[in-house]
């Protein structure tokens, strides 16, 4: 439910590499990404592996606080 909230710009470039453009879950995830919710490590999200509850339960805590968009990130175009 928390995806269908979160909007990433038209164009957006992505956050990791592991997260192609053409997957069903790459706005969801860029969208996480660029409000805080999900960090990855690195420049991967490794979006095979799989999440404990302490990192279900840190991004839930993450979701729920005011969000602070990062307005540096990168933009196609």
């Amino acid at each position: 439910a928390v995806g269908f909230a979160l909007d990433l710009p038209e164009g957006q470039v992505a956050y990791f590499a592991d997260v192609a453009q053409g997957a069903p879950f790459f706005d969801t995830i860029h969208a996480a990404r660029r409000h805080g919710i999900v960090v990855g490590n690195g420049n991967r999200f490794r979006p095979n592996d799989a999440a404990t509850i302490s990192d279900l339960n840190l991004m839930l805590a993450r979701a729920r606080r005011p969000q602070v968009v990062d307005r540096r990130s990168p933009q196609v175009g």
